[in-house]
C-alpha cells in the first residue's frame, strides 16, 4: 500500500469532527456506532454502544460533572461484536478485553461509568481526562483506536432508554437516555 494511503486511511479513523450539544432533556450518547445492549436494573441504566471501523473513535462525555477516576484495565484483545452474531452483551469478551474506565460525578450528584472496551483490532484505549477535573457536557474524554464497545452507565433511575438495539448513534448528537417525569 503506498504511504499516501495509508495516510488517507489513518486520517480517516483519527477524525474528530465538531458538534454541538443538542438542547435535549437527557443525555446523549458519548459515541459514535450502534446499540447492542440496553440493561436496566433497580439500581442504574447501562447502555453498550458498538462502535465499527468506520465510525468516529473519540468519545465525548454525555453529562456535566467531575472527574472521579480515571483506570486502565489490561486484559485480552478478543472480538466485541454482538448485533450480527447476537452474542450476549455479557460475553467473556466484554469481561476480559482490555479498557479504560472512566468514572464521574455529575453535576446533579448522580454517578455515571464510561468504559472504553478494546476488541481485535482496538488495542489501545486512550483517555483525555484525568481524576478531579471537571468536565462540561460535549467534552472529549477518550477514543479507542481503531473501533470496538463503549459502554455507558448511569447509576440513577431518573432515566428511561430512548433507543433500541440495532439503532444507530452519534457521539453528542443522538439523545440515548430521557429524562423521566
Amino acid at each position: 500500500m503506498p504511504l499516501w494511503a495509508l495516510l488517507a486511511v489513518l486520517l480517516f479513523f483519527l477524525r474528530d469532527p465538531e458538534r454541538q450539544l443538542p438542547n435535549v432533556l437527557g443525555i446523549t450518547s458519548p459515541a459514535d456506532g450502534q446499540v447492542a445492549r440496553i440493561i436496566e436494573t433497580d439500581e442504574k441504566v447501562s447502555i453498550l454502544i458498538e462502535l465499527h471501523v468506520s465510525n468516529v473513535h473519540v468519545q465525548r462525555t454525555p453529562l456535566q460533572g467531575k472527574i472521579l477516576t480515571v483506570e486502565k484495565v489490561a486484559g485480552g484483545y478478543q472480538r466485541v461484536y454482538f448485533i450480527k452474531k447476537k452474542l450476549s452483551g455479557d460475553s467473556e469478551a466484554i469481561q476480559k478485553n482490555a479498557r479504560t474506565v472512566i468514572e464521574m460525578q455529575t453535576v446533579n450528584g448522580e454517578r455515571a461509568r464510561i468504559e472504553l472496551i478494546a476488541g481485535a483490532l482496538a488495542r489501545r484505549c486512550i483517555a483525555y481526562v484525568r481524576p478531579n477535573q471537571d468536565v462540561e457536557a460535549g467534552q472529549r474524554i477518550g477514543m479507542i483506536l481503531f473501533g470496538s464497545l463503549v459502554r455507558f452507565e448511569i447509576y440513577s433511575t431518573g432515566y428511561a432508554p430512548a433507543v433500541k438495539v440495532g439503532d444507530k448513534v452519534y457521539g453528542n448528537k443522538t439523545l440515548i437516555l430521557a429524562k423521566k417525569d
